[in-house]
């Protein structure tokens, strides 16, 4: 599993226009938990375990395939 940036690029280059737009809306609550927010995220940041398996799971069911990221 990747870091939470790579995630987010992973659904940028496999999803639709709009899908890091619905990846936030499904994991900002978990981010909330963490601490971070999309526009303070970098290459470095770091979140649990937990809610990084979470940003996974919702980038696989925005992007509709298994998370490469």
């Amino acid at each position: 599993m990747g870091t939470l940036f790579s995630i987010c690029e992973w659904v940028k280059k496999e999803g639709s226009p709009d899908a890091i737009d619905r990846l936030r809306v499904k994991i900002l609550a978990v981010l909330m938990k963490e601490g971070v927010t999309m526009k303070s995220m970098t290459k470095d940041t770091v979140i649990s375990p937990g809610a990084l398996k979470a940003v996974s799971a919702a980038a696989a069911e925005v992007v509709g395939k298994p998370c490469t990221a």
